[in-house]
């Protein structure tokens, strides 16, 4: 059989050549892939250059350069032969189907074969079944050392180690031996092994040292920083670019910078402001390597003194209360809870505690602190189907008040708590009780503590927002007697700073006069505006909150506040909108608000206020003293001014505190600026009493215009308030004027007359020219067509009504009327108006339904919510009973747990509010001591209900003969459900609007609709529609719409 085997293995050349058999086959071993670069891989055949058949074929043609062929053989002998494996590929091969020693098949390998560097190898071997194989290689003569045993038969790919191939290499050889085989190898293929690179990095070093850093934040009190990135393999990194933003919303511009001769790449922050820094090292593979950091160069510190007199600070929640420090903040805030208080803790008499003494001032800054979360549900009068859930306790009235005074004592002793205590944070949002009951806690909650130690101070009442008919309500109910400090939030509904949260502090100022309580300290320990959508508040954006968050802080401290807690240094939540009202963000990522926050804390801080001014309709001046120099801040709400000051201006930084060239003339903008000047003497700027005019020329010729144009050219201005600054008696005094043209629109307003069908919209003229009578053109901008001339008298007054044909209930609309002067300039005038009326209910008349569903949504109702859900009309009627409405809600789900148990919390799920202003047509009395909201009955109620039970409760009431915070039976309440619709019918009697007389046609009322509704099966939040504003998110009466009863 030997013999027959050999035979069949010497065939001729010539027929093999015929069987078109292949020098290899295509295959390769499994996961190798050649190299893009030939000279990396190397096929090494068995067969030598004697076996070699001129019609032997390449299954990959582009092989035929990278082949070789056997140079010589050990043995060298003649029963070296060529065998055809099934695949059609030629095999070297010797011997019989038996167990060979060592052989060895060698390559020469000339200097340009390959590239030196390690190559991988892999053998094509044939192995008889039954049988086995080791293999190895190696490069010159030496022995095998690192053997591989093969026992797969039949033809397979073989990896058999590494060899180093170099300028000196020779020769490859393969090593074999065999177990009931004969020797058959194809193939010896040799592919380069790619060096691992070793990764490459890119460190932050530190050349400035920064004050603070965290992830990807950095935090430099110098007035300037240097930041610098090293590499392990800098000759790998090919280019170095960066982009510097130095606003969220600029583009980002690359530039290319070079290493320094230490192999740094430096970035140089030449003065404070905030820095978004975007890194990209580019490596020679054609990768690259990024790096961002958000940088905040605040300037050298305040002295400290300074910084320990200020008002200004930021409660931190989450954050590092040394941030506050390093901004030259002063304030921070603690929330803590008694509810945890036994009884028996309560009824003890242990010593106070070594550390709970009462503290001002904890690691360097001064804390108020505030109880939450309710108080120990032991003290309570709680319902009889109480069940606690969720965090924290509620906050009901006390069965006896003394032993909440107990409690907080008790507590107070057991730890250290801030002298100044705020008696509940935000009480209004949980309490289950009168007015009259919450001073009862108050009072309870004050004596506790001041048993301690009397040095305690009480504050209060912390409402969410500076709402004055609250304040007021809770200040006749005798709240002031039991405060030793006023502490408030001024959260506004993401307007301006200049606007309901200036006029708000102002009007919180004139009602403490009122009530002689204007020598106890006034704190705000909240407020902020969110920079992301998700909240209750509407957002701005990050530039807009570092402006607003600089503006509200000196504003606030132009009206003498003594103590200030910006919401918030830092607070980490799931709700974005919650969060994004962080000045650090959750990354430890410094926001531009948090450098504003320490350009004017840092500016004012130790400054005695002197007051505010409005210096033009946009321009604004906040001014004080300290050390003998003037210490300012300007800015315009509207776009950009040119601004002149009568003072020796000596130092000026931009909101971040960037010095700026000191000049006679500023550019102001948006963004503050900061002014010191010469104090000479100045510690106050008294206001004279307002002018109003025509003409700025005609107030004063020793006038100082703060505007060049205000002297000169008077005509280009606009009208609105103004103010000057005029020497008296050596001292400096302002000049408020109000400008005014000589014909002016004083007025657009809707009216309802009962005998029309539709609105009627009447625009009132003024003339304020005295010795001659105007012409004046207006008309519509939907009919520019029908123009109405009037004649208006000298100091006359004139009116104007135009037809409002096509307006549609419930629908937003705005009217546009243009006005032609006699000099023939045309002005425009705007009103946005949503008519709604109430028709009288005779026993046929059910009213006219109007869909509202566009007027105003709010929140999210899910990616997946469908179509239909959460769609509402309502129609209204009136009687002599009260005020009848009906809303029906089309919504796929309707989810009410509260109406039976909790239904002060009814407004959290399916539900409407329906607010109402009596007084919608009165004057507001800003800080007015009496009756009803700044002199309005204002009410809110809650309708809902769950199928079985349906009723209303009172949110809000002003109006002492009318209770809030419970339910009110006198209201009728049916609420059904079919289907996909809910329909709320809701009678309200009069007397629960404070009424004695049942209104009739033609009054009008102020009246806010919200539909709630939350669907717990998407996992929808609350959200809903609004027909008016001034109930969800935000509470605001002067937001209403107005009803007309026809």
């Amino acid at each position: 059989m030997r013999h027959v085997v050999l035979i069949l293995c010497l065939l001729s050349q010539t027929a093999l050549a015929q069987q078109n058999i292949q020098v290899h086959t295509a295959s390769l071993p499994k996961g190798v892939q050649l190299p893009v670069d030939s000279q990396q891989y190397l096929f090494l055949e068995g067969e030598n250059e004697s076996d070699k058949v001129a019609g032997d074929v390449f299954a990959k043609p582009e092989h035929q350069d990278r082949t070789i062929f056997r140079t010589t053989q050990i043995p060298n002998d003649k029963w070296w032969g060529a065998w055809v494996g099934y695949d059609k590929s030629r095999f070297a091969m010797r011997g019989a189907d038996k167990s060979l020693p060592w052989h060895q098949l060698t390559w020469d390998i000339a200097a340009d074969l390959l590239t030196s560097a390690v190559y991988d190898a892999y053998a094509r071997v044939y192995v008889t079944g039954g049988g086995a194989c080791d293999l190895a290689v190696t490069t010159g003569e030496e022995k095998p050392q690192h053997i591989t045993a093969n026992d797969k038969v039949n033809i397979n790919w073989v990896p058999i180690g590494s060899v180093e191939i170099n300028d000196q290499t020779k020769q490859v050889t393969l090593h074999m031996r065999t177990t009931n085989s004969a020797v058959r190898v194809d193939t010896l293929l040799l592919i380069k092994v790619q060096p691992k690179q070793a990764a490459v990095n890119l460190k932050r070093i530190q050349v400035t040292e920064p004050a603070w850093s965290k992830d990807k934040g950095l935090v430099f009190t110098t007035d300037s920083a240097t930041l610098a990135y090293q590499s392990n393999a800098p000759q790998r990194i090919t280019r170095f670019n960066v982009a510097k933003r130095l606003k969220p919303d600029m583009p980002l511009q690359w530039e290319t910078i070079t290493a320094e001769s230490d192999g740094t790449w430096q970035l140089h922050l030449d003065s404070p402001g905030w820095y978004d820094l975007q890194i990209q090292a580019l490596l020679d593979d054609g990768k690259q390597l990024n790096h961002d950091v958000r940088v905040a160069v605040l300037g050298a510190p305040i002295p400290e003194k300074n910084r320990e007199d200020s008002v200004f600070g930021m409660w931190r929640v989450h954050g590092d209360p040394q941030l506050i420090k390093l901004a030259s903040g002063r304030w921070d805030r603690a929330m803590t809870s008694f509810r945890n208080v036994t009884q028996q803790q309560a009824q003890s008499t242990v010593a106070t505690s070594e550390s709970a003494h009462p503290y001002l001032a904890k690691d360097g800054l001064a804390h108020t602190g505030v109880f939450a979360f309710g108080m120990p549900l032991w003290t309570m009068q709680l319902p009889a189907d109480f069940k606690p859930h969720g965090f924290g306790n509620p906050f009901y009235p006390a069965k006896d008040w003394d032993d909440v005074s107990r409690s907080v004592a008790a507590y107070a002793r057991s730890r250290a708590l801030p002298l100044i205590m705020e008696m509940y944070n935000e009480p209004l949002a949980h309490w289950k009780g009168t007015h009259a009951q919450l001073v009862e806690y108050a009072r309870a909650v004050r004596k506790g503590l001041k048993s301690v130690d009397p040095n305690f101070q009480l504050g209060g009442p912390c409402l969410y927002s500076i709402r004055i008919g609250d304040l007021n309500n809770l200040a006749k109910a005798g709240l002031f007697d039991q405060l030793d400090c006023i502490v408030m939030h001024a959260y506004v509904d993401g307007t301006p700073p200049e606007d309901a949260f200036f006029e708000r502090i102002v009007q919180l100022n004139d009602l403490l006069k009122q009530y002689g309580q204007q020598e106890k300290k006034v704190y705000l320990t909240e407020f902020g505006w969110t920079a992301s959508e998700g909240t209750w508040q509407p957002h701005v954006d990050r530039w807009t909150q570092a402006r607003y968050a600089a503006r509200s802080l000196a504003l606030g401290w132009s009206q003498g506040i003594d103590g200030m807690a910006y919401f918030v240094l830092q607070y980490k939540t799931k709700n974005t909108g919650e969060a994004a009202f962080s000045l650090i963000d959750e990354q430890g990522r410094p926001q531009p608000g948090y450098v504003a926050f320490s350009g004017v804390s840092r500016w004012f801080a130790a400054s005695t206020p002197i007051g505010h001014y409005q210096l033009t309709p946009t321009v604004h001046m906040v001014m004080g003293h300290r050390d003998g120099k003037l210490q300012m801040a300007l800015w315009d709400t509207a776009g950009v001014s040119k601004i002149q000051l009568p003072f020796q201006i000596t130092d000026a930084a931009d909101m971040f505190g960037k010095p700026l060239d000191v000049s006679t003339v500023f550019t102001v903008s948006e963004d503050p600026i900061y002014l010191q000047a010469d104090q000479e003497g100045l510690t106050s700027l008294p206001t004279r009493q307002v002018v109003t005019t025509m003409d700025m020329r005609d107030v004063n010729q020793e006038l100082f215009y703060p505007m060049a144009s205000m002297g000169t050219q008077t005509g280009t201005l606009k009208p609105g308030k103004y103010a000057g600054f005029v020497k008296i008696d050596g001292h400096w005094q302002v000049q408020p004027v109000e400008l005014v043209l000589p014909l002016h629109l004083s007025s657009l307003q809707i009216t309802w007359p009962v005998d029309s069908e539709t609105p009627k919209l009447m625009a009132t003229l003024r003339s304020n020219q005295s010795d001659q009578t105007q012409q004046v053109t207006l008309w519509l901008d939907q009919t520019p067509q029908k123009k109405t001339q009037l004649d208006i008298p000298a100091n006359g007054i004139r009116q104007v009504i135009f037809a409002m044909p096509n307006s549609r209930l419930a629908e937003q609309q705005q009217s546009v009327i243009h006005m032609q002067l006699p000099n023939g300039k045309v002005t425009e005038h705007s009103i946005t108006w949503t008519p709604m009326q109430a028709t009288r209910n005779d026993g046929s008349t059910q009213g006219t339904w109007a869909d509202f569903t566009a007027w105003a949504p709010f929140g999210k109702a899910g990616d997946n919510a469908p179509d239909n859900d959460c769609q509402a009309k309502t129609r209204m009627t009136y009687s002599e009973q009260g005020l009848r409405v009906q809303v029906q809600v089309t919504d796929d789900e309707h989810h009410q747990p509260y109406v039976k148990t909790e239904p002060q919390k009814t407004w959290a799920a399916d539900s409407i509010q329906l607010a109402i202003d009596v007084d919608t047509l009165k004057p507001w009395q800003a800080g007015v001591v009496g009756s009803g909201l700044a002199g309005h009955r204002v009410y809110e109620w809650t309708i809902a209900g769950d199928g079985s039970t349906a009723n209303a409760f009172c949110n809000r009431s002003y109006d002492q003969s009318i209770s809030a915070n419970t339910l009110r039976p006198l209201i009728q309440t049916q609420v059904t459900r079919e289907q996909h619709s809910t329909v709320y019918d809701v009678l309200i009697p009069w007397s629960e609007m404070g009424v004695d007389t049942a209104l009739q046609a033609g009054d009008v009322i102020g009246f806010a609709l919200v539909v709630n509704d939350v669907d717990p099966l998407r996992k929808a939040g609350r959200h809903g529609l609004r027909l008016f504003r001034g109930v969800a998110q935000t509470k605001d009466a002067k937001q209403f719409g107005k009803v007309w009863l026809q």
